[in-house]
């Protein structure tokens, strides 16, 4: 079965929705303007993507040698060698000192996460998606379907904020906590280790798998908990644009008033489950909760369409025939 459309009607979010719910595997291609996105699904979950040629390893190659760890040319005949003795590539890169290992899993996973999120930014183009077709061997990754979903649309709110709070990517940045090593900073700690007080921002992003949000994101948060400094084009009153979340909390008189209608929230719902408890209301399961929030994800008009009119027909629509027989109309009106 083939499932076709076009973005100003049918959104990606609503497409991936769908192929999650559905638990679907098979191959979804996208077009928008000359760029081409090829994105594979097993159970409803991601398990390749391809965006205009750009793979998850072809940004790891990127990264290799622009850091100067292995010749492009280099980097080429290693491929081709182990291809013909069929040996693992990535195994072969950490063999000869190219690669760490955590890096891999880490870098491939954040690369593979990247593209898929950047499609988000595509508003116009087609789509196609092709059930059951030859699954590629060799993945490397699964991502979460309903998670990117999440992701995409949070960093599509965001990124206006989080632009206007590092408007230069010249900016020169300097480590000014030479332990960073000995925190747990996640993936912002590749972030830091490229950081040598000469490199600008824009140098440091061709070093590193990350999209921009990810890394301006880094940047800023490293910078909050004073990990990083700049050391010129750094205007302080951009930072306050956008706050970022901090692993550390400072208390001030204006938090703490700020923080009253949350604490008083907080005991609210405590009194409420007491209530539910004491006049012997069974309390809400976990599973309840998360079948109620993902009842509330799934609440989008034209999911639900495709899903009634799957159930109807036994069926995959055209999104054209689904609008021809009002399936998406009769939606509207309520």
């Amino acid at each position: 079965m083939a499932m076709s459309g076009n973005l100003h009607d049918f959104s990606l979010a609503d497409m991936f929705s769908i192929l999650s719910q559905q638990r679907k595997q098979g191959c979804l291609r996208v077009w928008s303007d000359k760029k081409e996105a090829v994105l594979n699904f097993q159970k409803g979950n991601i398990s390749t993507v391809s965006v205009s040629g750009r793979t998850p390893e072809t940004v790891i190659r990127d990264v290799l040698v622009s850091q100067g760890r292995i010749k492009l040319r280099d980097y080429q005949e290693l491929k081709k060698s182990s291809h013909k003795a069929g040996i693992n590539f990535f195994s072969l890169l950490i063999s000869k000192g190219c690669l760490i290992d955590n890096e891999l899993s880490n870098w491939y996973q954040i690369a593979a996460e990247d593209l898929v999120v950047e499609l988000f930014k595509w508003k116009t183009g087609k789509y196609k998606f092709d059930t059951a077709p030859q699954v590629p061997r060799d993945v490397l990754y699964t991502l979460s379907t309903d998670f990117l979903i999440l992701e995409g649309l949070r960093q599509l709110d965001e990124w206006p904020r989080l632009r206007r709070a590092l408007p230069n990517e010249d900016v020169t940045l300097e480590v000014i906590k030479p332990d960073f090593e000995d925190y747990e900073l996640g993936q912002d700690i590749f972030i830091v280790r490229q950081i040598d007080g000469k490199r600008t921002l824009k140098e440091i992003r061709e070093r590193l798998p990350f999209s921009r949000f990810r890394l301006f994101n880094g940047i800023l948060n490293l910078k909050r908990e004073k990990f990083i400094d700049c050391l010129e084009g750094w205007d302080d009153q951009n930072e306050m644009i956008f706050m970022p979340e901090s692993t550390s909390l400072k208390v001030s008189t204006k938090s703490v008033n700020g923080l009253f209608p949350l604490l008083l929230g907080v005991v609210l719902l405590l009194l409420a489950f007491g209530i539910r408890f004491f006049i012997g209301i069974p309390p809400l399961q976990s599973s309840e909760i998360v079948n109620r929030v993902q009842n509330e994800l799934n609440g989008n008009k034209k999911a639900n369409a495709i899903n009634n009119f799957s159930q109807a027909t036994g069926k995959i629509p055209d999104m054209n025939v689904l609008v021809q027989k009002d399936y998406l109309s009769s939606f509207e009106a309520r």
